[in-house]
């Protein structure tokens, strides 16, 4: 099992978070930190868990109950839990997937490391021993992840072959990539592939996935060499992305699928809307509310090309939270439902 797979339940489960975010925040503009970026890394996806958790409806049955299983399975306390970088990298030294990714965790304060080690490793069998003085949580089998606290507030976890790339890392190409991003992305993704070797590693990922069964031109996605991607959930200005293509052609023809996709989802939406009529009161009106913020996303989203550069930019009055809130809404009417059916 790859490293992607075996992290995939934390990674999973902060992306959930997204599902309980309901509130301002101050719009800082600062970039993110890249303190621990390796410079073999091409793409970069930033989490802000504790700037969403702030905003959470802190009465929901929904945000208690995310925000408590991801403590019970990884042992972090999410308002806590300022940054979470998941990097992916290619080149030299990087044999496999294995050694693509790494994950940093930054906290507002001194992380519960026993108790993060505990959770998250339970499957591992973490030893604990020490790297430059600092604490270093060794797998029983050295194909899995290591732990490493390089202080009380910042956890780096990869293969051991590229710890010391992290711990190198902040001063590249790669992390002023990553500087695009800021900390007022609720979520981020930049990414560059600038050499033969991060092509090649794309390419493959292409090969092996069934993007092309799904209908999607790969030969048309691969075409984008670099681009950055912001979602603020609060923001009018929603969602913001910009694509470098190969040629003015590729960004023509991405500017065309996009519109393309929009009038598919539009269609989808549609279909959903006449199916709501079967649905039980309470789910129905918050589906409603749900599409009625999904069509208006559509319909304010712009997608524009100039040379070979693509710009994607979708805005909501009050911002997409009202959409997420919904989705929260309707998670909390199914768990009452549910508790009323088995007589809870």
């Amino acid at each position: 099992m790859s490293l992607v797979s075996r992290n995939s339940f934390f990674v999973g489960a902060f992306l959930a978070l997204i599902f309980v975010a309901n509130s301002a925040f101050a719009q800082s503009k600062d970039p993110i930190s890249t303190k621990y970026i390796a410079k073999e890394t091409f793409m970069v996806l930033s989490l802000q868990p504790s700037k969403i958790a702030a905003c959470a409806d802190q009465k929901s049955e929904t945000t208690k109950y995310v925000i408590d299983v991801i403590k019970k399975f990884s042992g972090l306390e999410v308002k806590k839990l300022d940054q979470i970088l998941l990097q992916i990298g290619a080149g030299k030294g990087i044999e496999d997937e294995e050694e693509a990714v790494i994950v940093t965790m930054h906290f507002s304060e001194a992380a519960d490391m026993d108790a993060i080690t505990k959770k998250m490793g339970e499957e591992f069998n973490y030893e604990k021993t020490e790297k430059d003085g600092k604490p270093l949580f060794k797998p029983e089998d050295e194909d899995q992840p290591y732990m490493f606290f390089p202080d009380k507030k910042t956890l780096v976890m990869c293969l051991e072959s590229r710890l010391d790339a992290a711990l190198a890392g902040g001063k590249n190409d790669a992390a002023k990539m990553a500087k695009t991003l800021t900390t007022s992305d609720h979520i981020g993704v930049a990414f560059n592939l600038s050499n033969e070797d991060q092509q090649e590693f794309v390419d493959k990922i292409f090969e092996e996935s069934p993007l092309g069964q799904m209908g999607l031109d790969t030969d048309l996605i691969k075409s984008v060499k670099s681009g950055h991607i912001h979602i603020n959930l609060k923001s009018n200005d929603s969602i913001s992305a910009t694509m470098v293509c190969k040629d003015s052609k590729s960004a023509d023809a991405m500017v065309e699928a996009g519109k393309e996709a929009l009038e598919a989802m539009t269609e989808g939406l549609e279909q959903a809307e006449t199916q709501l009529d079967q649905a039980p009161p309470g789910i129905a009106e918050v589906a409603e509310e749900v599409l009625e913020v999904a069509f208006k996303a559509i319909e304010n989203t712009k997608i524009q090309a100039k040379d070979s550069k693509v710009t994607v930019n979708t805005q909501v009055k009050g911002g997409l939270i009202k959409m997420v809130d919904g989705v929260a809404k309707g998670v909390e009417q199914m768990m009452k439902m549910f508790d009323q059916l088995g007589g809870g």
